[in-house]
């Protein structure tokens, strides 16, 4: 599979495991437009490639990712996040929501609803994570072995597995997104969200009005 064209990420295949490491823009692998365009086509040539029985997916450096690059994505999200927009700009938000949610899949309801940010020990505490380890080798090392075991299984065996799985949370997950893609697109362009992509960029505590 060619992957030269890649910038989001990496990519190294050898005995059935898929290396990808994020290589995303910014700090810590933060989410530009290169993310959200090629994340989608990568996993879904990953999932046709017949020598990829596992993936894993890793971030260069400390961290996995700090999430969306606010400035990086600015260009993109500007024109169609103002307040006054009509219904095209809302039309073309709507699109850019849908190709943002096909790259990522949502997370718990309190971290939705919080914004916070967490640490190993309470993302293991949540579930978020199966486990924690002390330094990034030894990650690296219990990933790889847990790679290895599982592409060692027969891929029929594996594929109809993650169907199976897939199958029962499918027809709630697309519901579930759709309703947040027409929310965002309808909602998200308001004074408050001008006020938070303000304050972000300016390093200081938002004041929101709830226009």
């Amino acid at each position: 599979m060619n992957t030269s064209d890649l910038t989001c990420a990496s990519v190294t295949i050898s005995d059935g495991l898929a290396d990808v490491v994020l290589a995303a823009t910014g700090k810590a692998n933060r989410m530009g437009p290169d993310y959200w365009a090629q994340m989608p086509a990568l996993f879904a040539r990953l999932d046709e490639d017949e020598a990829v029985r596992v993936v894993l997916l890793r971030g260069a450096g400390e961290h996995f990712t700090f999430g969306l690059d606010l400035a990086a994505m600015s260009a993109e999200l500007a024109p169609v996040l103002s307040p006054d927009g009509g219904a095209k700009a809302r039309q073309q938000l709507l699109g850019i929501i849908r190709k943002m949610q096909d790259a990522n899949t949502c997370v718990a309801r309190e971290l939705a609803f919080t914004g916070d940010d967490f640490d190993a020990a309470r993302a293991l505490r949540i579930g978020l994570v199966n486990e924690v380890y002390d330094t990034q080798a030894a990650l690296l090392d219990a990933a790889r072995a847990m790679a290895v075991r599982i592409a060692k299984n027969s891929p029929l065996v594996t594929r109809g597995i993650k169907e199976v799985m897939n199958a029962s949370s499918e027809v709630q997950a697309a519901h579930s997104l759709a309703t947040v893609a027409l929310w965002n697109s309808a909602f998200l362009p308001s004074k408050d969200l001008l006020e938070a992509m303000a304050a972000f960029l300016e390093k200081r505590e938002a004041t929101f009005t709830g226009e």
